[in-house]
This record gives structure tokens, C-alpha cells and sequence, in this order.
């Protein structure tokens, strides 16, 4: 089941947190605002003050033309007859200190309109500071009510996730125990069919009921199809893994000119129809057969043509030169050595002139194959070096053999890292597999 504890994330607690923050921003933003407020009226203040001063100072550089009216009393106005001379004498005194006073007050003139200037741009960015806050501000919001809105449907969803991973391991207990009941009424089944057909045997002893008897014993030994099935599908790996690896025999077929319409390619112990199925899609006419009939029912269920049989027996019925090739992958290690030695007669005799047989089977030269792998499969027989079989097709007729080794444990970059002495690497990480190639004159 599912374990997603929502409750770590209290979402009140965290939305609150947020307006919080959003909160603090705002009152910071407003305490900005207001200061920035009063340091520019602050400012004009002292520039209008200041502009007083200057406009003061300079109406008092101006060149007077005229007895000033705080002289007129005695006994300054006994100077008024001589207040024109004095105002020229004054004038051409003061002329100099008069022109650098006004040169001051100019400059202060124009530093006085910088600061206004100043004052202005400071308004205007004053007011973009506004225009911004609020757009902060108005995301700020947007931004609150997404985040509630998205944690509330992140609750939601982990609630319905949990409720379905509840449902979906009632289910699964469920199916568990139906897996449990049916794997327990099937071995009861198989028990009762073995001790029907034991009994049977015992029963049809007679010689006249020997084709009954025979028939129950064809039925018996098909009472493990179904567990080497399974067992396939655990040890021989996917079909597209194996169908991967059978694609490297499709050159040998092309080489050896083939009618791919007229001349049939027979794959014995087809298994699971990884081959028929690659062959089928190039082109070639393919049959299977194999002694297991529940894989010869899954090759039908992929409108594969497959039949159950002993290969052997069923070879034996051809007739001359009727096929262009035998193939087998994992098939020869199952058959014992005089039904070998006569599959390969039969093989060299329904072959046409020209066609090939390819066996593939687990290589004892790989010391982990050889040892321990290879029983693996309880229906395999012994292993079969690939020097032993190569001379057994050479003697009965087939020309142009060829090993071909395959599946190495490690790539050559691998092996050029292992620990083992250099003479020993082969026999640990070499071939896992061979396949032997031959052809009829």
C-alpha cells in the first residue's frame, strides 16, 4: 500500500506563515512610501528657502540709483547734494565684488533648478516605486490564492491515490488468494489424473487393450507441459530477447539460396516459436513441431505452423529431398545419442541438394555451462562438446561444418580486466552456446 503522509505539510499553518510575510512586506513597503514622502516635501522646503535667500541676496547686488530713504535724517542728509558722486564712487568700488556676488548667486540659481530637477526625477521614480508595489502586490495575491488552490488539489489527489492503493491491494490480496486456490485445485487435478492413468496401466495389461494402454501413457507424459512452459519462461529468457539472437542465422539461409516460397524449413522443438515467428516475418515457409503441446498451442495462438510430435518419427515420414533446411535451438542435448546419430541420416536424406541444418545447444567447454548450468533443465540428457558433434555430422554425410561460437560471458574489454591467468579466461567467460552449421552436398 501506498504511504504518503499529507500530514507533515499542515497547509493553514504554511498559508498563514505566507500572510505573514506578504504582510510584513506590505507594512514595509508602506513605511518606505511614507518616507519617501516626507523626505521630498522635506526637500522642497528647503529649496524654496533656499531660493528666498537668493532671491534676497540678489536684489541686494543691484547698482543703486537712488539716496537710500534709511540716510534720509540728520546729519546724514547734509550728504544727500553729494549722493550722486557718492553712488558713482561706490559703484566703481564695488564693481568687481558686485560681479563676483552675482557670479555666486548664478551658480546657486543653477543649482537650485538642478535640485528641482532632482526633486522631479525623485517624484517620478517615486511613483514607478507605487506602480511596482502594487503590481507586487496584486502577484503577491495571485500568487496566495494559486498556492492555495494548488495544495488543495494536492490533497486531494493523495487522498484519492491512498484510497485507490487501498483498492488496489484488496485487489491483489484478492487475486493472491485466487492464485492460491486455483495453483491448489491444479496440483489436486494432476494427482488425480496420475493416479487415473496409474491405475489405468494396471487395469489395461492385457494384450488387447495395448493401444489403450499406449495412449494412456502418451497422455501421462504430457502431464509436466504445463511446468516446463513456465520453466521456459523463467530460464530461457523473453522472446524478444531470444528472437534477438536467432537473427544472426538469417545470413546462412540467405547464403545457401533458398526458395523461400517452395522449399519448408523445419524447426524441431519449436518451443515457444521465438524462430518460426522471425522466419515467418521474413518471407520464409516454416513449420514447427514439438513434443509439448501446450507451446505448440501458443505457437497456433500466433498463426504459427506447428504440430505435436516426435520429431524423429515425424522426419522419418518425409520424403526425399522435400526440405531446405532443420533447424533446432536447445533440442539436441534433450535426444539420446542412437536417436541423434539417426536424426542426422534422416536430416541428410530430406534435405534437398544444397540445404543446411543448424543445431544450436549449451557449450561444455564453458566451465560454469558445463557444470552447473546445463542442469539447469532436468530434461536435458548430457552435454555435447561441439568437437564431438562436428564429427558426427562429418560422418554421417554433411559437408562444410562449422562451429559457430556464441554468448560469450564478457566482451573482450572484460576479459582484458579479469583476474584469471590469460589461458583460463575462455573456459570461465567464454561461449555460453555453439551452433553447428552443415550442409548437404
Amino acid at each position: 500500500m501506498l504511504q504518503i503522509n499529507f500530514s507533515e505539510i499542515n497547509i493553514d499553518k504554511l498559508e498563514n506563515a505566507i500572510i505573514h510575510e506578504t504582510g510584513c512586506h506590505s507594512q514595509i513597503k508602506h513605511s518606505k512610501k511614507a518616507s519617501i514622502k516626507v523626505n521630498l516635501d522635506h526637500l522642497k522646503q528647503q529649496v524654496k528657502y533656499i531660493e528666498g535667500f537668493i532671491n534676497t541676496a540678489k536684489s541686494r547686488t543691484e547698482i543703486r540709483t537712488q539716496w537710500p530713504q534709511s540716510l534720509n535724517r540728520f546729519p546724514l542728509i547734509l550728504l544727500r547734494p553729494l549722493s550722486f558722486i557718492l553712488l558713482v564712487c561706490l559703484k566703481l568700488l564695488f564693481k568687481d565684488q558686485r560681479e563676483v556676488n552675482f557670479n555666486i548667486l548664478a551658480t546657486l540659481q543653477q543649482f537650485l533648478r538642478l535640485a528641482e530637477n532632482l526633486l522631479q526625477q525623485v517624484s517620478l521614480i517615486n511613483t514607478k516605486i507605487d506602480q511596482n508595489f502594487q503590481t507586487l502586490e496584486s502577484s503577491v495575491t495571485d500568487l496566495k490564492q494559486k498556492y492555495k488552490q494548488n495544495f488543495q488539489i494536492l490533497e486531494s489527489y493523495v487522498i484519492n491515490l491512498e484510497q485507490k492503493s487501498v483498492t488496489n491491494v484488496k485487489k491483489v490480496e484478492y487475486l493472491e488468494q485466487q492464485i492460491s486456490y486455483l495453483k491448489s485445485e491444479l496440483n489436486q487435478q494432476k494427482r488425480l489424473v496420475a493416479n487415473f492413468l496409474e491405475e489405468a496401466k494396471k487395469r489395461l495389461s492385457e494384450p488387447s487393450e495395448q493401444k489403450q494402454l499406449e495412449t494412456v501413457i502418451e497422455e501421462e507424459s504430457h502431464l509436466l507441459d504445463a511446468f516446463y512452459v513456465a520453466f521456459e519462461d523463467r530460464f530461457r529468457g523473453s522472446r524478444e530477447e531470444i528472437i534477438d539472437r536467432q537473427k544472426l542465422y538469417l545470413p546462412y539461409l540467405a547464403e545457401s539460396k533458398l526458395d523461400q516460397k517452395n522449399s519448408l524449413i523445419l524447426d524441431i522443438g519449436c518451443g515457444r516459436g521465438e524462430w518460426l515467428e522471425l522466419l515467418q516475418d521474413r518471407g520464409y515457409k516454416a513449420k514447427g513441431i514439438d513434443l509439448n503441446r501446450v507451446m505448440v498451442e501458443q505457437c497456433r495462438a500466433r498463426n504459427l505452423d506447428a504440430i505435436e510430435g516426435n520429431a524423429v518419427a515425424y522426419i522419418k515420414s518425409l520424403p526425399d529431398a522435400s526440405l531446405g533446411a532443420i533447424t533446432g535451438f536447445h533440442i539436441i542435448e534433450h535426444i539420446p545419442f542412437e536417436a541423434l546419430i539417426q536424426l542426422f541420416d534422416e536430416a541428410l536424406r530430406v534435405l534437398h541438394s544444397g540445404g543446411l541444418v543448424i543445431f544450436e545447444t549449451p557449450n561444455p567447454n564453458n566451465i560454469l555451462v558445463g557444470s552447473c548450468n546445463f542442469y539447469f533443465d532436468p530434461t536435458h540428457r548430457n552435454p555435447l562438446p561441439s568437437e564431438m558433434i562436428g564429427f558426427v555430422a562429418e560422418s554421417r554425410g554433411l559437408h562444410s561444418v562449422n562451429i559457430i561460437n556464441l554468448n560469450p560471458v564478457l566482451d573482450e574489454e572484460q576479459l582484458q580486466k579479469s583476474d584469471l591467468p590469460k589461458p583460463l579466461d575462455r573456459y570461465f567467460y567464454g561461449a555460453q552456446d555453439y551452433a553447428i552449421i552443415g550442409y548437404k552436398p
